[in-house]
């Protein structure tokens, strides 16, 4: 089993050969492979390799190769020569050596105004490529404003971002939030959660009263203005969408000061200007 750097070494057991001088024990091979090689070593004595070694010479990955399979030969000096062999199987373990990835480095969703605390707006994900507790992955916003932790939550475990205050389109149309994704080892990655707010008809047409004439001739020509009221509707497109009407038994009429001769009902300029109404004699 190892975790290791370049230059470990690992301590193999010595072969036994029973013949002396030549036919003694000349030899050790590894089998091909890219991450060790045999360091030989010959005794005080001159008896050749009673030690010898293994060294790491490459990095060991778990991710590309948990397990590897070498072969160690023994050989000695004899005519034909004699081998003796061993099977060495090594297990890999892991260290947190990989960073989580964010499935997506942005995210956007669309949540109604008038969605209920507990609302799944969405949920973020991630991979570690590393195993058991080191690719345990934990979320957490990083860097978000004060309203929006107010307003969004982030759950560490399943990465669902729900709501966990009152939203308001016309206080604020989208949040942007940063969800840190990290490992136990420090590691980590972020991505972004861009949230639009949509419009509900959550907001009554406001009347105000501009000007009135209180007192009218009776031979006051027709279109003459009696009065001008403002009347704005703080929701959006068609839920912005306003409409003045009169007593139909009154000599009077309505229409847009802004759109002279348009229909009584009328979208809110994008502007966000309240809509201006003239009642004006109609006869």
């Amino acid at each position: 089993l190892f975790i290791s750097t370049i230059g470990s070494r690992y301590d193999l057991e010595a072969a036994r050969d029973a013949d002396v001088g030549e036919n003694g024990l000349q030899n050790y091979n590894l089998s091909p492979n890219d991450n060790f090689a045999l360091t030989q070593h010959v005794n005080p004595d001159g008896s050749k390799y009673s030690i010898v070694e293994m060294v790491l010479i490459t990095p060991l990955d778990r991710e590309k190769d948990e397990e590897h399979a070498l072969v160690l030969v023994a050989s000695d000096g004899g005519s034909p020569p004699r081998t003796g062999t061993a099977r060495i199987h090594i297990t890999v373990l892991d260290a947190n050596d990989n960073a989580p990835v964010c499935s997506k480095q942005v995210y956007k969703a669309e949540v109604q105004e008038n969605s209920p605390v507990g609302t799944v707006v969405t949920a973020v994900s991630a991979t570690d490529a590393d195993k058991g507790v080191n690719g345990e992955v934990t979320f957490s916003f990083a860097h978000v404003g004060q309203q929006a932790k107010l307003l969004f939550d982030v759950d560490s475990k399943t990465g669902q971002i729900k709501i966990t205050g009152s939203l308001d389109y016309e206080r604020s149309k989208s949040y942007q939030l940063n969800v840190l994704a990290s490992d136990h080892g420090g590691y980590s990655d972020t991505c972004k959660v861009i949230i639009q707010v949509t419009d509900v008809n959550d907001n009554s047409p406001i009347i105000q009263l501009m000007s009135f004439s209180s007192t009218i001739s009776e031979d006051a020509l027709p279109g003459t203005t009696v009065a001008v009221i403002n009347v704005h509707d703080e929701d959006s497109e068609g839920n912005g969408l306003v409409e003045c009407s009169i007593n139909n038994d009154l000599p009077f009429k309505i229409e847009s000061s802004l759109m002279p001769g348009s229909p009584i009902n009328c979208r809110k300029p994008q502007t966000g200007r309240c809509l201006k109404w003239a009642y004006r004699m109609e006869k």
